[in-house]
């Protein structure tokens, strides 16, 4: 398991970079070495560590949602998918609608 380290303000910086440009695909600089790992894998390594108690509080149904988003992506990335396909931003709105819709029903 990794410890956590008080990084560098510039790293922390560049971390803060590159979530705001790469979302989930970014990795991320774990330490003032400034090796670095994926963001997935840190989250899901978290998420591990947080089950047993997540379990205990009732919420391991929320954790295993947010593991999932892991693998299908945010918002953003769904967003960014139908642009690609289509190219046509109208497409991008319908596909959000549709997502809240099915959300609505959820």
């Amino acid at each position: 398991a990794s410890r956590l380290s008080r990084l560098p303000w510039s790293f922390e910086k560049e971390n803060y970079f590159r979530a705001s440009h790469q979302g989930l695909d970014a990795s991320y600089i774990i330490d003032p070495e400034g090796h670095t790992r994926p963001f997935t894998a840190i989250a899901r390594e978290m998420f591990a560590a947080l089950t047993p108690t997540a379990t205990e509080l009732g919420a391991a149904e929320y954790l295993e949602f947010l593991a999932r988003r892991l693998t299908t992506g945010g918002s953003y990335a769904r967003q960014r998918r139908v642009f690609t396909e289509t190219r046509d931003l109208t497409a991008v709105v319908a596909a959000l609608v549709a997502e809240l819709q099915k959300r609505e029903t959820e």
